[in-house]
């Protein structure tokens, strides 16, 4: 009899203790990132020749491209950032 309610004291025990130690998940919205945050920056524009005017335009050309990668970026920061705040709100 002694060793039945021991057992089941161990019993009730252990799975009170499981029961505690589970950490629960707060639900979590995910969405997918729109097409833009999925595409890569283009290739590094490669001067053409050591010439003034090519050296010239390919540092127009670099210009172009990094502002284009920072667009890019910065619109994936905002998606981040308003995914972030919506899954906050939902908590």
């Amino acid at each position: 009899m002694l060793r039945r309610k021991l057992a089941l004291s161990a019993l009730v025990m252990l799975s009170l203790q499981g029961c505690c130690s589970i950490p629960s998940a707060p639900p979590v919205v995910t969405k997918a990132p729109p097409q833009s945050c999925l595409q890569k920056c283009g290739a590094l524009p490669v001067p053409v020749d050591g010439t003034d005017l090519a050296t010239r335009l390919w540092e127009f050309a670099l210009v172009d491209w990094g502002g284009s990668c920072r667009r890019l970026h910065a619109e994936c920061v905002d998606w981040v950032t308003a995914a972030g705040t919506a899954s906050r709100e939902v908590r």
